[in-house]
C-alpha cells in the first residue's frame, strides 16, 4: 500500500476549499435574487449543511497550510 504524498494532500485541500466556498457562496447569490437562504449538502437540513461546509472549509485550509507548496509554486 503506497503512502499518500504531500502533493496529493495539498491537491485534496485545494479541492475541499473550492467545494466549501462554492457551497457557502451559491446560497448567498440566490438570496440576493429573491430566494430564501438555504444551504444544501446531501439533502441535509440547512443548519447541518452550513456546519459541514464550514468544517470542510477549515479542513481544506488546514491541509493547504500544513503541506509544502508544489514545486512550481513560488515560496
Amino acid at each position: 500500500m503506497s503512502k499518500i504524498t504531500n502533493e496529493v494532500l495539498r491537491f485534496i485541500g485545494i479541492v475541499l476549499f473550492i467545494f466549501a466556498v462554492q457551497g457557502l457562496i451559491r446560497p448567498l447569490f440566490n438570496m440576493f435574487f429573491g430566494h430564501s437562504l438555504t444551504f444544501n449538502l446531501f439533502s441535509l437540513p440547512s443548519t447541518a449543511s452550513l456546519v459541514l461546509y464550514v468544517i470542510i472549509l477549515v479542513l481544506g485550509i488546514w491541509l493547504v497550510k500544513k503541506t509544502k507548496p508544489f514545486d512550481s509554486e513560488k515560496k
